[in-house]
């Protein structure tokens, strides 16, 4: 007796599939991914084998934003990877990630912050992997990963209320970063990338996020975009107050 074929059993190959978010970046991408000279812009990230639909809000590119897309033989494209893996689940997101500028400063649902208020089985925990690297504007690239001791919840959310973006860059972790280094950031660890770093994400199916400066990179955030379907205190409460100093 013969049996269907394991849809992912062969290789399968993609369309591109940039994605916009509200920060610049991509010419390290670009030229990782062989695609000339390489520019910054609004489409910085590349998602991979991705069944998961972007959350761009007001700034949406359309339905399938996110969505993987099949290249056939001939180069044309084929049907979306959702379609084309069938009831198969895919529990994981990768994509190529290239940061110009500083993302907003930001935390994602664990899996019981998601189930419990945004009724979702997937948080968003991330795995990173830092490709390459470069200055911009003399800064040498950097990424804010968790609370120092001592933060309280009603400190950052003063921060927060009045904008003030140094006193909440202040209040993070700051780590120098090289090709090769790696890090786990889990579900509800506040963190943001530093400007000049290309990485390999690998995530938890979702594009839930909580981000909490109304600016970045000459884009102003809606509320939607800070904090998604939440309300700001809820949000603030998906935030990890443990605080620990990391070593550089």
């Amino acid at each position: 007796m013969q049996t269907a074929a394991h849809p992912l059993a062969a290789p399968l190959f993609f369309q591109p599939n940039r994605v916009w978010r509200c920060y610049t970046g991509g010419l390290l991408l670009d030229r990782f991914l062989g695609r000339g000279p390489g520019q910054d812009g609004y489409f910085p990230e590349e998602w991979l084998a991705s069944i998961t639909r972007a959350e761009n809000g007001e700034h949406s590119q359309g339905a399938e934003e996110g969505l993987s897309r099949l290249r056939r033989a001939d180069g044309s494209p084929g049907p979306l990877m959702r379609g084309a893996i069938g009831d198969e689940r895919l529990d994981v997101l990768c994509k190529f990630l290239d940061s110009a500028v500083r993302l907003p400063i930001q935390c994602h649902p664990d899996r019981a912050f998601a189930r419990a208020h945004y009724r979702s089985e997937h948080g968003k925990t991330e795995s990173w992997l830092i490709l390459d690297t470069r200055r911009i504007d003399g800064e040498e690239p950097y990424l804010l990963i968790g609370f120092k001791p001592g933060i309280a919840p009603e400190a950052f959310a003063r921060a927060v209320a009045a904008q003030d973006v140094r006193a909440l860059e202040g209040m993070l972790n700051r780590i120098p970063v090289e090709p090769g280094d790696a890090y786990l950031i889990p579900g509800r660890v506040p963190h943001a990338i530093g400007p000049g770093v290309l990485m390999l994400e690998v995530q938890e199916p979702s594009d839930w996020v909580v981000q909490v400066e109304r600016h970045c990179a000459g884009t102003r955030l809606s509320d939607q975009d800070m904090w998604g379907p939440l309300e700001p205190d809820v949000g603030l409460a998906c935030f990890d107050y443990r605080g620990e100093a990391l070593d550089a």
